[in-house]
Parts: C-alpha cells; structure tokens; sequence
C-alpha cells in the first residue's frame, strides 16, 4: 500500500498541471523537449484532440524559435500551414522516438487538456486558444448564402464522435430545440446525415447534414454567430475562430477540462460525474437528460445578447 502514495501523488500532479508537473517529468529542466533543435510529436485525431494541441506548440516555437516542428496526424489539413509548425506529416510516418501528445493515462484531467499536452513538451501556458485553417473564401461564401436567414446565425453539429454514447443529448430535445431557435434565428445544422432524425419544421432552419466535407465543415462553423452542441471537435474549431459555443455538456467531462472564454458549458452535478464513461450509461444519461431545450435555448439567448446582438 505504502508504494501507491508515491504512485497517487504523482498522477495527483500530473493530472492537475503546472510547474510541479512538468519537475516531475523533467527534474533537470535542460532536458526538457521544447529546447532541442527539432522535435517529432503526434496526436493520431480527432479534430478536437489535435486543435488542443496548438497551444504548446505555438509557445514551443515562441520560446525557441529555432526547433524544427515535425507533427504527425490523420487530421493534418487542419494545422497544415500554421507557422510555428514545420512540418505537418502523416500519422504513419512517425518516428519510433516521436513524443505523443496524450492525457487518457490521466482520466480524469484536473484542468484543461491543453495544459496536459504543453506539459509533455516542457511548456506552461497562458493563451489556451486554439489555431485552425480556415478557407476564409469558403467562410465569406457561408455569409453570403445565409444572408437572408435572421441573426443570430446559429451553427449546430448534434452528435459528438463515436467514442463515447454519453454525450449524446436525446434527438427529440435537439428537435424541440431547433425547431425553437428556428423561429425566430437562422439555424444551420451540420454533420453526418440522419435519416431517422426527427424533422425540423422552423422557417429559418437549414440542413446541411452530409453536404459539409472538411474545409466546408470548419468554414461553416467559423461564419456562425454561435456554436451550439456537445463537446466536440467543433467547439474547439469555434474557439480558433473566435466564435462562443453552448456545450450540452452533462456530466461525462468536467468544464474545465476544455473551457474557453465566452462559452456556456451546461454541465450537471452528479455523484459520478466526470465518468469518463464508455459504456452505456447505467443511469440512462440523467446528467443530460436533466438540460432542457428551454435551459439550452435560454444560453443561446444569453450568449447572443452579451455578445451585442439583438
């Protein structure tokens, strides 16, 4: 029992962040990474995983300007072009010694996931805000095709990915929701096609459901008034655009974990909460089940008008 304290402190640490963290990792600080003179690092996906990991790489470069930043992915055309980042590179191709940007061995993380990735490297941060590629062309395009539709211009992806069924907010509430903010705002939803979905009957609604592959799809968020959906990559695209989201968030991560200035994350307080969970829910999603469209719509509403909309 007495080598597990060792053991809990240091996850304790490292789950938490900071300066004691990155001690723990790199006692001598000259070894840590962000001071060699090249660097490979990879995150496999998803969008969001590898937008949170922008952070550490933009202050790597701001602190040693001469690191040659090798990242490899399978979601490259996101970050292909930001300039602190040399190279972007496929997945496949990484080194045995490349350096994984990883947080699940610390399930769950006591702060933001980005502080965890900057800690790999040897970093602190203080601008969590992530980079993105965005067509701008494709953006104005965006704006064009929904002038005629009232503001807010709200951007909706309902579905997080397949890692995990417990961020999914039941469909008939996504109904009622859009079906309510479509009365009265533009209501552009994106994603995978449903065809079991329930159809939304609102003036000002839009499905673009499987018509937006990847440039379209980062475009479409990044021409939106507001973000409304679970924590998913485009919450993190909206951060890099500097759009605000409203995050029906539930239970299954804390807020912390991926907050950024300007968002409402609905969460709910439970026993078990943050779970992590990948099953199915045993308690049939009680910490989503209990936001309401009307707690959801309200957000939108607050958001809009904080944000100086009418």
């Amino acid at each position: 029992m007495a080598a597990l304290v060792p053991y809990r402190l240091n996850r304790a640490l490292l789950q938490r962040s900071g300066p004691a963290a990155r001690a723990l990792r790199y006692p001598d600080p000259r070894s840590a990474p962000w001071r060699r003179p090249a660097l490979d690092l990879h995150r496999q996906k998803g969008i969001g995983d590898v937008l949170m990991c922008t952070p550490a790489l933009r202050e790597l470069k701001r602190r040693n300007p001469a690191c040659h930043v090798r990242f490899y992915t399978r979601c490259g055309d996101i970050v292909r072009g930001l300039p602190y980042i040399d190279e972007v590179l496929p997945f496949d191709d990484r080194p045995e010694d490349a350096i994984e940007l990883l947080y699940e061995d610390l399930v769950p993380p006591r702060t933001h996931i980005a502080h965890i990735f900057a800690d790999i490297i040897g970093v602190g941060l203080t601008d969590l805000r992530p980079d993105c590629i965005i067509d701008t062309d494709l953006v104005a395009a965006f704006h064009a095709a929904w002038a005629h539709l009232p503001r807010p211009h709200v951007i909706v992806s309902r579905r997080a990915s397949a890692w995990t069924p417990n961020k999914d907010w039941p469909d008939a509430n996504w109904a009622e929701l859009l079906t309510q903010l479509g009365q009265t705002s533009g209501v552009i939803e994106i994603g995978a096609p449903d065809p079991a979905a329930i159809p939304i009957a609102a003036p000002h609604y839009i499905d673009l459901r499987g018509q937006t592959p990847e440039p379209h799809f980062i475009a479409a968020i990044a021409a939106a008034d507001i973000h409304a959906g679970p924590m998913s990559g485009p919450v993190h695209v909206a951060a890099a655009a500097g759009k605000p989201s409203v995050i029906v968030l539930g239970g299954y991560e804390d807020p912390g974990n991926t907050a950024y200035p300007g968002n409402i994350a609905l969460a709910t307080k439970v026993p078990c909460s943050p779970c992590w969970l990948r099953e199915p829910c045993p308690y049939d999603r009680k910490c989503l089940t209990a936001i309401g469209p009307g707690i959801v719509a309200e957000a939108v509403r607050r958001v809009w008008g904080r944000d100086g909309g009418s």
